[in-house]
């Protein structure tokens, strides 16, 4: 599987990254990835899926769910190795 790490379209001079892994232990093992829990607020990793439940955008979440980023987009929203990871719930979860 692929994922493909966001970059703001402000920001030049920046190749977009491609990685690829087979399960949640390695994809939490890639170094932009792993950054993510360094962060004070940092609460889960989890998955987007858009209006017909099919995942696409993987998420980092900080202050037990009430923000989040969109970090990168998962190739064809295959997520068959990374099915631990749990469904991004936004404000759903933070009410």
């Amino acid at each position: 599987m692929k994922i493909y790490k966001f970059i703001p379209n402000f920001f030049i001079g920046f190749e977009i990254e491609e990685d690829e892994f087979n399960n949640t232990e390695e994809l939490v093992a890639i170094e932009w990835v792993k950054e993510y829990t360094n962060f004070d607020d940092f609460y889960r990793f989890s998955i987007d899926r858009d209006k017909h439940g099919n995942p696409h955008d993987f998420m980092v979440e900080f202050k037990n769910g009430s923000e989040w980023w969109a970090v990168a987009k998962i190739e064809n929203g295959d997520i068959s190795g990374i099915d631990d990871i749990p469904d991004f719930l936004g404000d759903e979860e933070s009410e």
